[in-house]
């Protein structure tokens, strides 16, 4: 991969084959760290998109994955994008149950709100059929701080 950068290939070429994933999304994918960080570092955007809106973070949040996660975080991947489906990187990260994932996106972007995807699906439900307490324990006080927020808008604006 280094050698067809160094001849000019582009870090944010996507694949003609199948999905027209970009190239990042395939290294994540594939949980191949030395490759998310060449292609970083090469100038690779870490927000460009899947068809659908998928951003390489949140397939690392989904992959469980880490070291992407933080790498892309490093990077200025932005933990508040959205894909088509309404899915935000603390969705995914919720759905592939992994509490630290969950840590990282969450102390750079601590505004994050939870977002159902466009079928509806709750947070509680998707963190419970993923089975992990931790996962569960942090979403819940996501949830918590969402309810408190929106109480003390309500209060300020009288509705």
């Amino acid at each position: 991969m280094a050698t067809l950068l160094d001849a000019g290939a582009d870090p944010d070429l996507r694949d003609t084959f199948r999905n027209g994933w970009p190239s990042l999304i395939h290294a994540v994918h594939r949980h191949q760290t030395g490759a998310v960080r060449l292609l970083l570092d090469r100038g690779a955007d870490p927000d460009r998109t899947t068809w659908n809106g998928l951003t390489p973070l949140m397939m690392a949040a989904a992959e469980a994955d880490l070291k992407a996660v933080r790498n892309l975080l490093g990077a200025g991947a932005d933990p508040h994008a959205e894909s088509l489906d309404g899915l935000n990187a603390l969705t995914t990260a919720v759905a592939g149950g992994d509490a630290e994932a969950m840590r990282a996106i969450l102390a750079a972007a601590p505004d994050l709100r939870w977002r159902s995807n466009i079928e509806g699906f709750g947070a509680r439900a998707i963190a419970t059929v993923c089975g992990n307490s931790e996962v569960l324990a942090l979403l819940d006080q996501v949830l918590e701080r969402q309810r408190r927020e929106s109480s003390s808008t309500n209060r300020r604006t009288g509705a």
